[in-house]
């Protein structure tokens, strides 16, 4: 079950920055600021003492970067973590990571809440599977999510809509073969085992991140 509040934690060097994303979690009434910090190192000592639901982190930070920082807290399995960096390499460094959302500076409001909503359902999965689908292949396709293209994600709300090929080809005024190559791109993107059908990922995206 979703919970209704998630706590987390806001690391980064720079105080404006910090600033901007208290304002923006107390807009969130499912987020509850535990603590800020401006030193990852005293967010270490913190984290490791009091662990949260979300870490939400700057990269690039001096003495300890942020995917340091979450490297170091990597057997506290309930604590998911939000990359926010300036700089591009920086994030695509950080991508191996099993992170919920990357975020560029400067952050949107309407990015910011897009990530932690991921971190909610997230944080509120537990063992039991959606459509027959396990845990971890919704946490994946949940994660992978924000990578699909729009007109991807126009086929999969039809597919989980029911729409078939043909369908879904005259709705959105492309050929059926267009139609396939995005099904098949949505696939991969969402890292969707043969096995599980499209159209269960994609009901269950389309119920929880209310597409």
């Amino acid at each position: 079950m979703t919970p209704k509040i998630l706590t987390c934690v806001l690391v980064d060097d720079e105080q404006s920055n910090l600033d901007i994303l208290i304002h923006y979690i107390n807009q969130i009434p499912y987020l509850e600021l535990k603590a800020t910090f401006i030193n990852p190192l005293e967010a270490l000592a913190y984290l490791l003492k009091s662990p949260t639901d979300l870490l939400i982190t700057d990269i690039n930070m001096p003495r300890l970067s942020g995917i340091d920082l979450y490297e170091s807290l990597r057997f506290h399995e309930q604590t998911q973590v939000i990359f926010i960096s300036a700089y591009v390499e920086r994030i695509i460094e950080a991508i191996q990571f099993s992170a919920v959302d990357y975020l560029q500076k400067p952050v949107l409001p309407e990015r910011f809440e897009q990530a932690t909503r991921k971190a909610l359902i997230l944080v509120g999965m537990n063992n039991q599977s959606f459509e027959n689908f396990p845990t971890e292949v919704l946490r994946t396709a949940v994660k992978n999510s924000s990578i699909l293209s729009e007109a991807e994600m126009r086929v999969l709300v039809l597919v989980a809509e029911g729409s078939m090929t043909t369908e879904i080809a005259m709705k959105l005024f492309i050929s059926p073969r267009t139609v396939e190559s995005h099904r098949l791109s949505i696939r991969k993107k969402l890292q969707l085992p043969s096995k599980y059908t499209l159209i269960g990922i994609a009901q269950y995206l389309v119920r929880v991140l209310k597409y």
